[in-house]
């Protein structure tokens, strides 16, 4: 027989992303209803695609002037003419996306393009020196002009004329011949210093550090000196300190500060250069921290579990908020848990990390029905923090335990198919309100937890139903591939413990 082909496809793939063929990004049209082109995107299900336009003022595309769904795609390209008139001189931005009648691709790059259709001539330049009237003190002068505004070009070239009449027709006229935008011989500004000593967010050891910053350079070759000014405010409000006038040193400038600053205090502060005429503009501003000396980390606040309570597991977590260092220093903490005076278990170097918040949950299982005692301090590599006040609490697991009837959705659970949730609806024995489950202890497989929210309770006249979501990649984590997988789910509701299982099918 003759040889036939077939392709395998199980699986929905989204199209790829068009390319942009006209307008090309950054050019011009000569009209006021041009048509989009793009370059037909690829897709390893189908050739049979559609397309979406839009077109906007803003490249975060929120002010759509036009836009289509649907395009039937061309052969190889495909284009979209607009139905409405753009705006002479007008910038737009304009995009395309394919769709395979399931899922929409990605979106192509933005393009952004000028409607010309006319060329217009661009606004007069403002005379600003020497001004109307004025008197010159020299036979030479600068004559400087506010540049003009085109609005079809961003290069512009002026021609200046200077006569003693008027009419500027005297045979002493003087004119200039072309002049590039932005050229002529006023002066121009220095450049911005850059942060050089202390580096940002470092510790100083002396109470009055010196501020350096690496030179800025001038257009003009002119002389520069500096200003100064440290605050102990990020706004820079209110100077502690601040000096102008500071001459520049080979290629960096210094400013020791006047004034002594306060042991692990942060200060902020900023420089920028003056030619005699123009400023630069300031610097960042950058910060510094004074630290002569280590000091001993404060000492951390009991969270959990606090003095006096119970707790319903043999393997708690012990939780307390985070130390602070007057040096920010990196932080390490020690947990010590104790049965009357004897010491059961401790941990140290447990490292700090950017949370309010700093844990140890226990590995060996206590005892039931006992009271024990805790405590944490920290310590930042030199010193110790104070320990927390000595902690009680007692252990008690519940003995109630209720069979609950659940339901896992999808019945078959594909390592391949797409999609971010399950779904499990849980129903309890009359007499349980699902209202009372707590959802932040309910497991999957003892390990998964659940999403606290969004979750829905249903009310039937047998019982209460409780519906919840697990991330879809943790669960197939903890499920064998199987025909009859059994999937476990636990959890608390009041006092009691409640568990259900349902058999599903797993394919990875």
């Amino acid at each position: 027989m003759t040889p036939a082909t077939f392709r395998v496809n199980t699986v929905d793939d989204p199209p790829g992303a068009p390319t942009i063929a006209s307008p090309a990004d950054g050019t011009a049209v000569a009209m006021l209803s041009p048509t989009l082109a793009i370059n037909n995107a690829p897709d390893p299900d189908s050739t049979n695609l559609t397309y979406n336009f839009e077109i906007a003022l803003d490249p975060d595309f929120t002010q759509i002037v036009s836009s289509i769904i649907g395009v039937a795609g061309g052969q190889g390209a495909t284009s979209w003419t607009l139905p409405v008139e753009l705006q002479e001189n007008g910038w737009y931005y304009w995009r395309a996306q394919a769709d395979d009648w399931l899922m929409e691709g990605p979106w192509s790059t933005t393009s952004r393009f000028l409607v010309n259709t006319t060329n217009d001539p661009p606004s007069a330049p403002v005379v600003t020196a020497p001004a109307d009237g004025s008197t010159v003190a020299a036979l030479a002068t600068d004559v400087v002009v506010a540049n003009g505004v085109d609005p079809d070009s961003s290069s512009l070239l002026y021609y200046f004329e200077a006569d003693t009449v008027p009419t500027f027709d005297s045979p002493g006229i003087i004119r200039s011949g072309s002049v590039t935008e932005g050229s002529g011989t006023a002066n121009d500004p220095p450049t911005t210093p850059t942060l050089a000593n202390p580096s940002s967010g470092a510790g100083v050891s002396v109470f009055s550090p010196a501020l350096s910053v690496q030179n800025a350079t001038d257009p003009d070759d002119d002389l520069l000196t500096y200003e100064f000014e440290v605050s102990a405010e990020s706004s820079m409000a209110n100077p502690i300190a601040q000096m102008s006038g500071i001459v520049e040193t080979p290629a960096m400038t210094s400013w020791p500060i006047p004034a002594v600053l306060t042991e692990n205090q942060t200060y902020y502060w900023r420089a920028r250069a003056y030619d005699g005429a123009l400023t630069s503009a300031w610097m960042p501003i950058a910060s510094f921290m004074i630290n002569t000396a280590n000091d001993a980390p404060g000492p951390a606040a009991i969270i959990s579990p606090t003095d006096g309570s119970s707790v319903g597991t043999l393997t708690p977590t012990l939780e307390v908020a985070n130390a602070v260092d007057p040096d920010s220093d990196s932080l390490f903490y020690e947990f010590e848990l104790y049965a009357g005076t004897t010491l059961v278990t401790s941990i140290n170097g447990i490292p700090g990390n950017t949370s309010e918040t700093i844990s140890w949950t226990l590995a060996t299982p206590l005892a039931d029905n006992t009271v024990y005692q805790w405590r944490a301090r920290a310590f930042d590599g030199d010193r110790y923090g104070q320990w927390t006040d000595m902690t009680t609490f007692t252990t008690h697991i519940p003995v109630t335990s209720i069979r609950a009837e659940i339901e896992f959705e999808p019945r078959t659970l594909n390592n391949w198919s797409q999609g971010r949730w399950v779904k499990v609806e849980i129903e309890l024995p009359h007499g349980y309100p699902a209202a009372d489950i707590d959802i932040s202890s309910i497991r999957l497989e003892g390990t998964v937890p659940a999403e606290t929210l969004p979750y829905c309770i249903n009310q039937h006249e047998d019982g209460d139903e409780l519906t919840i979501k697990f991330r879809r990649s943790d669960v197939i984590a903890v499920l064998p591939a199987g025909e009859h997988v059994p999937v476990h789910v636990t959890g608390n509701v009041g006092s009691a413990q409640f568990e259900g299982v349902d058999i599903i099918r797993v394919i990875k």
